[in-house]
């Protein structure tokens, strides 16, 4: 574990395993859609290929969708591996710690209200279609 990560893990009294068990989910993403600044520059981090870029793109009519399609992309291709310690991992390579520290705050969360998860589930679906 790089220096980085390992100090910013401690500070929220979690370990890589912590990271490791926690595959990352749609509750993430969507709390991440909202943070992540910009689709195009963001999307090369998570090792699409050009062609998976362009399928996001003509998929997706927002940024905010585009974004989710990006990371469930990610996590398509991941699979068990596209977890909180992965993807804090990118995020401290694009040097956005910023972004990192969201994810590992909405670790150490509770979960949020059900009327939140279908109204998140909604926006999910939506990029599915």
């Amino acid at each position: 574990m790089s220096e980085k990560l390992h100090m910013l893990v401690t500070n929220y009294n979690l370990s890589q395993a912590d990271l490791k068990k926690k595959e990352c989910d749609d509750d993430l993403f969507l709390t991440l859609i909202k943070e992540i600044k910009s689709f195009s520059d963001t999307a090369p981090y998570f090792k699409l290929t050009p062609p998976e870029i362009n399928e996001i793109q003509l998929d997706n009519n927002t940024e905010k969708t585009r974004k989710l399609g990006m990371l469930m992309k990610w996590r398509d291709k991941n699979g068990s591996d596209a977890t909180y310690l992965s993807i804090v991992s990118i995020f401290l390579c694009m040097e956005n710690r910023r972004l990192a520290e969201i994810v590992l705050k909405k670790l150490t969360q509770t979960e949020g209200s059900d009327s939140e998860v279908v109204m998140s589930n909604n926006v999910v679906d939506d990029v599915r279609r």
